[in-house]
């Protein structure tokens, strides 16, 4: 006996579709769910409600899989024999199954819906088992929640600021508003909420914190600020001072708009509340966190607006007056921009790309690979002059540059220790010619200045002398004229007055050529070879420069072949994060790294920080 289901669904429109399947035998399942051979779409209908199979010539048996009954004909009930002649039909739900015959031993199933009767009202389907929407039908209490939150932390605090409850106006129910508490660092804030918002219903602004965090204090103003805090219960540490990064109209203009849609929207609706994003605690996030259970939070959360090349990537197309290189990222990075002294005396510095190959006029003379030659007169000089007094072996990088202790860098080179003791100038004064002339006059006093003004002078102005005696004269000649002591250091130019006196130009050594970023030597990869022993060469080609004029700085792609490269390649590869050499806040000073947080931290931190936490 085999089987042939016909089902028959109308349409909205007017019509019908009749599909058919066959089955070459029995049983077949009658039900809700997907696996039944006989589906019917009706929530009044189990998932396996019964079962059809063959009872014998021309009968068939239905059974209920549960306590369910279906109805025969008219009648409800869990089991039943029909006969396929009498044409009989089961109801399930509002869907009616027609047995009848077919051809051969063929058994022609009929599935259709039931329509309901005028007046009847509906059988129930899918659509009449949802629950209709109506306004403050089931949700009156949700309703009336929320406008009692409205009254409580909203209308009841506007009234208050304004004036209405009194002549002071002043909010009292913060605590109502408060998303969590604060860091460790403004714990002490916790009961003073005006000292961060100042003005009722307006985000938190820069100039509340740069009350106590301002570049522009003088140290005298910043010890007494510092005082001030301690005595309402700050933190015993030094408070650290913060340079702006740019003006916020430039930080407005700078910033480009977001891409997707939804951060559109959150961009839009900052302007709208008040609250631009190019703020400090855009960034810097108070109220989220638990001081307590997280014990690295000791300053606020810190959340990132924008990163860097976000914002630089196409700065000029935003800032048309900025002097500042687009950089995309590390890759496409501008090579080094060092500032040069072109010329000590009138000063004059210019910032140039290391791609230009430029020169320096510090108003030195100094050959690098003269004095570090392994064989030249130095080396000998060096080696006889012994341990003793700090040398006993040919000069390098070290002998003249010393390192700053935890700066990362060197200090300067003084001539009295650095060059003193391999040129020898005895008891003469170094550094002021007025000193000069009067040690040689014999010492009996400052000799007087003559000349257009009788203050002080400028770099590079001539000075002329009164009451210079000839041998004096002579003698001072002698020190800037080729073989003198002075000559092999200083650009000295002759007399033209007939003051007698030379003139020396001034000597101006750069403290910082990369004042826009860092570089900390004391990082052993950035000083030391695979030896272990100082590495300067890898950046400063010292050793081949002849003149003082070159400027020994690296290219760019000294610092790509590690920063960036690939690990499995350069064994010493490095990050390239903007970080590393820049900070917002202090651009000369990398950006301090924050202490390592367990994965679990930052998710849940990643979690409490949304738009509308914070200030």
């Amino acid at each position: 006996m085999s089987f042939t289901l016909r089902q028959i669904t109308k349409r909205a429109a007017g019509g019908e579709i009749v599909r058919k399947k066959t089955y070459s035998e029995g049983p077949l399942r009658i039900g809700r769910g997907t696996d039944c051979e006989i589906r019917v779409p009706d929530l009044a209908v189990s998932i396996h409600h019964a079962t059809l199979s063959q009872e014998g010539l021309g009968r068939l048996r239905i059974e209920a899989a549960g306590a369910q009954p279906f109805g025969v004909d008219g009648r409800f009930t869990r089991s039943a024999v029909v006969k396929i002649s009498d044409v009989p039909e089961l109801s399930f739900g509002d869907h009616l199954l027609t047995i009848g015959p077919g051809q051969g031993d063929e058994v022609i199933l009929t599935l259709s819906r039931v329509e309901a009767a005028p007046g009847q009202g509906e059988v129930a389907s899918p659509a009449t088992l949802i629950p209709r929407a109506r306004v403050l039908g089931k949700r009156r209490l949700a309703w009336t929640g929320l406008l009692l939150i409205a009254v409580l932390s909203l209308i009841l605090p506007v009234m208050a600021v304004y004036g209405v409850f009194g002549s002071h106006p002043r909010i009292d129910l913060d605590s109502q508003w408060s998303s969590g508490p604060l860091s460790k660092t403004h714990a002490f804030l916790e009961n003073d909420c005006q000292a961060c918002h100042q003005k009722a219903f307006v985000a938190v602004r820069d100039t509340a914190c740069q009350t106590c965090h301002s570049a522009s204090q003088t140290p005298a103003d910043l010890q007494a600020t510092v005082a001030r805090l301690r005595t309402r219960g700050a933190p015993d540490q030094p408070l650290r001072t913060v340079a702006d990064h740019a003006g916020l109209n430039r930080l407005v203009w700078g910033t480009p708009s977001p891409d997707k849609w939804h951060e559109k929207v959150f961009d839009y609706a900052r302007k709208v509340f008040n609250r631009p994003q190019q703020r400090c605690a855009s960034c810097h996030l108070e109220h989220v966190g638990d001081p307590l259970a997280d014990p690295n939070h000791d300053k606020p959360t810190l959340q990132t607006a924008h990163s860097c090349t976000a914002c630089h990537a196409g700065l000029d197309r935003r800032l048309k007056d900025t002097k500042l290189a687009n950089v995309a990222d590390w890759g496409r990075h501008p090579d080094l921009r060092p500032l040069v002294t072109v010329s000590p005396s009138p000063l004059q510095v210019r910032r140039v790309s290391m791609a230009a190959r430029p020169t320096e006029n510090s108003g030195l003379i100094f050959p690098h690979d003269l004095h570090l030659s392994r064989t030249g007169g130095p080396a000998r000089m060096a080696i006889s002059l012994g341990a003793g007094r700090g040398y006993g072996a040919p000069l390098d990088c070290q002998s003249c540059h010393r390192d700053e202790p935890k700066g990362g860098n060197y200090l300067p080179v003084k001539m009295e220790a650095a060059c003193g003791s391999c040129h020898s100038i005895g008891a003469l004064p170094h550094g002021d010619t007025r000193r000069l002339v009067s040690f040689f006059q014999g010492g009996g006093g400052v000799v007087s200045r003559t000349g257009p003004t009788m203050g002080r002078r400028r770099p590079g102005d001539p000075e002329v002398y009164s009451g210079v005696t000839a041998s004096a004269a002579q003698r001072i000649r002698g020190l800037f004229s080729p073989g003198g002591t002075c000559f092999g250091c200083h650009g000295a130019s002759p007399p033209t007055d007939g003051s007698l006196v030379w003139r020396a130009g001034p000597v101006r050594l750069a403290d910082a050529w990369l004042t826009k970023g860092t570089f900390n030597h004391d990082i052993a990869e950035h000083s030391k070879g695979p030896d272990g022993q100082p590495a300067c060469a890898t950046c400063h080609a010292a050793g081949k420069s002849g003149t003082a004029r070159d400027l020994l700085l690296p290219r760019l792609a000294t610092c790509q072949s590690c920063h960036g490269a690939d690990r499995a390649k350069v064994k010493q590869a490095a990050g390239a994060d903007c970080a590393d050499c820049h900070s917002y806040h202090a651009p000369i000073r990398p950006t301090r790294k924050a202490p390592a947080k367990a994965p679990e931290a930052i998710a849940a931190q990643s979690r409490a920080i949304s738009w509308g936490a914070g200030q």
